[in-house]
């Protein structure tokens, strides 16, 4: 999407509408610069998850539990539809949920979620987050 922009930019830059070309192109650069990740302050037993655009970071800081493992399992949301039918199969939202396991709780704190098609990106973040908290990193059969 950003290159798009930035055509339509470069070309308006020949136009009158140099305003509008200049607005492009910064959109352009907003969209190609864009990074989203998961930052760790262990020292401070905070984390947050953060979209970067233009090197400026968004997101707010949270409250990192103590954990005793990182998951990556499978995850399948069904859609109810509002006339209370559920959805078919090839209308769930299927992807890969990475969380903390908690000690004491059977429910843990979900650090991300990606795509199913994104895989192998989970098992690298996942691995990442469990080297830097010092814990396993455990993978569910079902992923």
């Amino acid at each position: 999407m950003g290159i798009a922009v930035a055509l339509i930019g470069l070309l308006l830059l020949l136009s009158p509408y140099r305003g509008l070309a200049v607005a492009c192109l910064t959109v352009a650069a907003a969209c190609v610069s864009s990074y989203h990740g998961i930052e760790l302050d262990v020292g401070r037993q905070r984390y947050r998850s953060f979209t970067r655009v233009l090197g400026v970071h968004f997101g707010s800081w949270l409250h990192l539990c103590p954990c005793v493992r990182v998951v990556l399992k499978a995850h399948s949301d069904m859609m109810v539809h509002p006339n209370g039918s559920r959805s078919l199969p090839a209308e769930r939202n299927e992807h890969l949920t990475l969380l903390l396991a908690t000690p004491g709780t059977s429910i843990g704190q979900v650090m991300a979620e990606f795509t199913l098609y994104h895989r192998e990106k989970a098992l690298s973040v996942g691995k990442q987050l469990a080297a830097a908290l010092q814990v396993p990193f455990v993978v569910m059969s079902d992923v």
